[in-house]
């Protein structure tokens, strides 16, 4: 196919015509996101603070519209949250977010179109080409946009793409934003990383946003502060289970390295044989502990008292393993299994109680989180 060269709007709606819906919310997408910083920037004005305006709004519609390109195709029984993203976004209007005339940070309006479309997916190329290619006006950031479109052209994927090159009028608003929002204590912490990643083209976690996304209409109607304290216990959830996946990961791999040492030798001594169905079963109660907080963490809402619960079988057991590990009457086997690796009960006792430390703090953890949960 001969490539169409992007020379004005009409050029541009010709050339996204030949392109797949996906393709075309990407595009549109990732203009909107190279023009926020025109609205950022201009919620430090008079009129934008005596209208309660602030950076969340399009912050919202734009989280919302990236949410959207990372479950397309997800259906309500496969992804429940991203049915009930999208049910959100269609009781949202842009003009609530229009003062007046004269207004409106230059390229907001535009911007906010586009994501709202984005989200809702039902952007069309008629319908927002114009304002795509007015928030692209300048040279530097038409050439963003065009770099984009080429891509997608020659096949590549533009969605982890870096979204400027450098030297756009967004750019130096940016910067100037960037310089509020690093200031200790601001609420808007958690935006300032998830900007500069998406400059990079990635995603901080695509779950963790969608249910950043998914935060009710009435918490975001209080304002940049009450909405960074969910966040922030948004992402000490999905945090909490990062490690919980990581330790059950070495957890297993430790099974399997002890089960192939023993296939090696069967000479372990009676005290170590001994010991090794208590030490199971302890093993046996934190993988299902693991499991559990898996799927508690995996709900938007946990329940407070199951993590508790969850986070005391993983102390206790960790406990209990520690105490027969050391309780072996023979020492020097205990010495010489844990310089060895030697397995008990199909485990390495020294690579067991390496993870000693990390399943104690990451129960421990748990419990602090499900009290703050209790408490606030």
């Amino acid at each position: 196919m001969k490539p169409i060269r992007i020379e004005d709007e009409s050029s541009l709606v010709q050339w996204l015509g030949t392109r797949t819906s996906s393709e075309v919310r990407d595009v549109f997408h990732r203009a909107a996101l190279r023009s926020a910083p025109n609205w950022f920037s201009s919620m430090d004005s008079d009129w934008a603070r005596s209208n309660e305006l602030t950076a969340l709004m399009l912050f919202r519609l734009i989280l919302s519209s990236g949410v959207a390109l990372s479950f397309e195709g997800k259906n309500e029984t496969d992804e429940p949250a991203f049915a009930a993203a999208l049910e959100m976004t269609e009781n949202v209007s842009v003009d609530d977010y229009v003062v007046s005339a004269g207004h409106v940070a230059g390229k907001a309006l535009p911007a906010l179109r586009i994501s709202l479309s984005v989200a809702r997916i039902s952007a069309t190329p008629d319908g927002l080409a114009q304002d795509v290619y007015n928030i692209s006006s300048s040279p530097e950031e038409l050439r963003a946009l065009i770099h984009d479109c080429e891509s997608l052209q020659e096949g590549k994927a533009i969605r982890h793409l870096t979204l400027w090159f450098g030297g756009s009028a967004n750019e130096v608003d940016w910067k100037q934003t960037r310089i509020l929002w690093s200031a200790p204590g601001s609420p808007y912490a958690f935006w300032l990383r998830w900007y500069e990643a998406a400059l990079k083209g990635n995603s901080l976690n695509p779950e963790q946003e969608r249910d950043i996304a998914l935060i009710p209409d009435a918490d975001w109607e209080k304002g940049a502060e009450h909405v960074a304290v969910i966040i922030a216990q948004i992402e000490e959830r999905h945090d909490l289970k990062a490690q919980v996946v990581a330790l059950r990961e070495q957890l297993t791999l430790i099974q399997a390295e002890a089960a192939t040492a023993a296939h090696r030798s069967h000479n372990q001594p009676p005290e170590l044989l001994d010991a090794a169905p208590e030490l199971q079963r302890q093993i046996t109660i934190i993988f299902d502990a693991l499991d559990e907080a898996e799927t508690e963490l995996s709900q938007t809402a946990p329940a407070p008292s199951r993590l508790k619960r969850i986070g005391q079988a993983l102390m206790d057991a960790i406990i209990a393993i520690a105490k027969y590990c050391g309780g072996i009457a023979n020492k020097a086997i205990v010495a010489a299994a844990v310089a060895g690796g030697t397995a008990v009960g199909g485990l390495g006792v020294a690579k067991l109680l390496e993870l000693a430390a990390p399943t104690q703090t990451l129960g421990q953890s748990i419990l602090d989180y499900a009290s703050r949960l209790i408490g606030g």
